[in-house]
């Protein structure tokens, strides 16, 4: 845990440096999109979906195995099947849809509502790790000795260490969802670097501590041998009776929540980023016209988590082997799009970006490796590749039913990358802002931009124009000052939102401070206006 979460923090350098210079929302896929167009921005964000997904499909099944070992008899009643071991049962297949619809609900009502209860769980989470910490060493069983052997009889050092660090990139999935919502940071960007790191060394932090916690109480062979459904829980029951797990049972249901819980929230607004972008079907551009949240978007990630329980927990190995491996692509092309970026406009980032992302690329090339190579200590198996081949397959299908209308966007518009990378200039006050007479095509939102002095010269007279024919949101010209005329609506002044498609808006700026504009995620000219 600690050598993977080591090597991951390279990763989240990498990130920190792409969310400065491109402060949008979209994580991984924007920055695929700014480095290697369409194709490979398509095949980064199908795979975080996969890695997300995954993410909420195994908390959901957790439920059942915490429901097991602290209320036996209550929900697994109603025996249908068996996959690989696991009985399935009715009543626990009701209970973890409930929860699944429960957490869709949140999320449809919106992301205040969603987040309001994250913190809380978050911290209860940690407050139950610690607690159980102290109270396994505080038995009068536990010893360091209980710790050895200290790697699993039969198989090498190498190979243990191997098969946890394979898989990392799915331990520690969660820190790249802070770049999903950069274009909503009240705070600077440089302490998304701060924020990402610290959740990494938390996590693994907590990681090693519950592994401990667990091992050090009696002879871990001795614990195993018991057979528990729920092994933690056992030990909590021997630290503190019976009365004392259930309450540190409570932490516990808070992290599979929180995992449940915010990336429900990543993979929804992953999926409208997406859609924005023309890369998925205009259905998951639907927005709740109170809550205003993606509500086909949430009802998409809903079905496919409701799916889950019906392979119950023992499928979660094949879930968790399969999405590492799609976490980690989308890790490596973020690196090499930071080498990329760092080469090109060395003095705008930090000397060691280049090495950074290096790193952070060998990292995800070797993860993906070894659950990729046959005979490795870490490799999928039969089930994983059988999964993880129909979710490429549905991915072709999306993408090759919105080919005809990726290849009809311009190419001088399609992206900052290939060998026309632009970094984002910055207006006297610091603050993104786009360039004069550019296309600025990941333009989410631009939240305060103010022309400085030396455009205004140039902007004022001039026409901003805007081809709504790309899917602008609505856009906000508010500055009092701001005096011109407007082609659709005929009014000296545009206040609130402008909302149009299919038709194009001429403005008339005058030494105008734009408030609030939302743009789709490309396809945007941009005239010389802004």
């Amino acid at each position: 845990f600690i050598v993977g979460g080591g090597l991951l923090c390279f990763v989240a350098l990498a990130y920190s440096i792409l969310v400065k210079a491109y402060p949008v929302a979209g994580g991984a896929f924007t920055y695929a999109y700014v480095g290697f167009g369409k194709a490979w921005a398509f095949i980064c964000g199908w795979a975080l979906i996969l890695g997300y997904l995954c993410v909420i499909a195994a908390n959901g099944t957790a439920l059942a195995l915490l429901s097991r070992a602290l209320l036996p008899g209550v929900f697994d009643v109603g025996y249908l099947y068996s996959v690989a071991g696991w009985d399935v049962y009715a009543g626990e297949l009701a209970m973890m849809t409930c929860a699944f619809l429960f957490f869709g609900y949140m999320n449809f009502r919106g992301m205040d509502f969603a987040s309001s209860i994250q913190l809380i769980l978050a911290f209860a989470l940690v407050a139950g790790v610690l607690i159980l910490t102290v109270g396994s060493f505080s038995t009068s069983t536990a010893s360091l000795d209980n710790l050895f052997p200290l790697f699993a009889e039969g198989r090498s050092p190498w190979a243990c260490v191997i098969s946890i660090v394979a898989i990392t990139p799915w331990l520690f999935v969660g820190f790249d969802t802070i770049p999903q919502t950069a274009e909503e940071f009240d705070f600077p960007p440089e302490k998304s670097r701060r924020l990402m790191l610290n959740s990494i060394i938390c996590g693994a932090t907590l990681y090693a501590l519950v592994l401990i916690s667990v091992a050090i109480i009696i002879p871990y062979t001795d614990l195993l041998g018991q057979n528990h459904t729920w092994a933690t829980g056992a030990v909590a029951d021997m630290a503190f009776g019976r009365f004392g797990g259930m309450i540190l049972a409570i932490p516990v249901l808070a992290g599979i929540l929180t995992g449940m819980n915010g990336f429900f929230m990543a993979t929804t607004r992953l999926l409208f980023s997406m859609g924005r972008g023309k890369f998925l079907h205009p259905w998951f551009l639907k927005v709740h016209p109170k809550y205003g949240t993606p509500t086909n978007a949430v009802l998409f990630t809903l079905g496919l988590t409701l799916i889950a329980p019906f392979f119950g927990r023992s499928a979660l190995n094949w879930i968790v082997d399969m999405s590492a491996m799609g976490t980690a692509l989308a890790y490596l092309s973020t690196c090499l799009v930071v080498y990329k970026y760092a080469s090109r406009f060395a003095d705008q980032t930090p000397w060691w970006s280049k090495s950074v992302a290096v790193v952070g690329a060998l990292t995800s090339i070797a993860c993906f490796l070894m659950l990729a190579v046959p005979g490795s200590p870490a490799a999928i198996g039969f089930e994983s590749w059988i999964m993880l081949l129909a979710w490429v397959a549905i991915g072709a299908c999306f993408y090759f039913s919105r080919a005809s209308i990726l290849r009809s966007i311009p190419e001088t518009i399609e992206q900052h990358g290939q060998d026309k990378v632009v970094p984002p200039r910055q207006d006297s006050h610091g603050n993104h802002a786009p360039q004069v007479g550019e296309h600025f095509a990941l333009a989410h939102k631009i939240r305060g931009t103010q022309l400085d002095r030396h455009q205004r010269q140039r902007v004022s007279g001039k026409l901003f124009h805007i081809d709504l024919t790309a899917d602008v949101q609505h856009a906000v010209f508010d500055e009092p000052g701001c005096a011109g005329t407007d082609s659709h609506f005929g009014e000296p002044q545009i206040r609130g939102d402008v909302s149009k498609r299919g038709a194009a808006i001429t403005q008339r700026l005058d030494n105008c401070q734009i408030g609030f504009v939302e743009l789709g995620f490309h396809d945007i000219p941009m005239g010389r206006g802004l």
